[in-house]
């Protein structure tokens, strides 16, 4: 009888291969060196009994207990859906004139308590010292009660209606689970904030792959035997990675 080519050290490579179908991540994973993992995995992976055993374990996954994989499926199932607005957006809000009194420059409620202090206090040090200027009457402009979240006004003839454009990224702190299903971490740019996610296109690869929606390709002619350094994967659309 020959030996079984199914080792527990391999047996694990495929399980673990299971969880992101990153043959180099599951080599190292499953115990290979890393100096050597992207090889083996290239390696294993061009194997038939391999990739029947890793059929074999998705279609078996539902049976066995398969905690981190069934989570990482909701979790791509998930991201797939997840409205990318829920994490930034680009929204336009309305200027300073769009909702003021004649679309005059219009003050938040601190502003204009703000502004009438200030003037007051050079009212009073003109009248201590009539050298200093004499402020003029205080101009309330387009009055108080800007709020930079409200719709552009289409008739403003200051932005003309297209009010201000900015991007604006959600506290991470309170995201949805669909959004924290794509959400990889912010990144500090000599441009700014880089927000770093899941793309919709991953995600539904990744599903598809998971659910066998994207057959792999075995090449069945290589007999199990090592394959050459610049042979081609038999398994396709496999990431093998860094």
């Amino acid at each position: 009888m020959p030996r079984n080519p199914l080792t527990p050290k391999v047996l694990r490579f495929v399980d673990e291969y299971l969880v992101d179908l990153n043959g180099t991540a599951a080599a190292k994973r499953a115990g290979y060196s890393a100096k050597t993992a992207k090889s083996i995995a290239f390696q294993l992976l061009g194997k038939p009994f391999i990739a029947d055993a890793i059929a074999a374990a998705k279609a078996d996954r539902s049976k066995r207990v398969q905690v981190d994989q069934d989570a990482i499926l909701r979790n791509l199932l998930a991201a797939a859906h997840a409205d990318r607005n829920g994490l930034t957006e680009f929204r336009r809000v309305c200027c300073r004139h769009c909702h003021g009194k004649s679309f005059q420059y219009q003050r938040t409620p601190g502003e204009m308590a703000r502004d009438k202090a200030e003037h007051a206090r050079r009212v009073a040090e003109h009248k201590a010292d009539p050298k200093k200027p004499k402020p003029g009457r205080f101009d309330p402009q387009g009055g108080v009660g800007y709020h930079k979240l409200r719709d552009p006004n289409p008739d403003c003839p200051e932005c003309f209606g297209e009010g201000i454009g900015e991007t604006f990224i959600k506290d991470t702190r309170k995201l949805a689970p669909e959004q924290r299903a794509i959400f990889e971490g912010v990144e500090q740019t000599r441009e700014g904030l880089k927000i770093k996610t899941m793309g919709r296109a991953e995600a539904n690869a990744l599903l598809m792959r998971h659910e066998g929606m994207l057959q792999d390709k075995v090449d069945h002619t290589s007999k199990g035997d090592k394959l050459p350094a610049n042979a081609e994967p038999a398994i396709l659309n496999v990431t093998i990675g860094k």
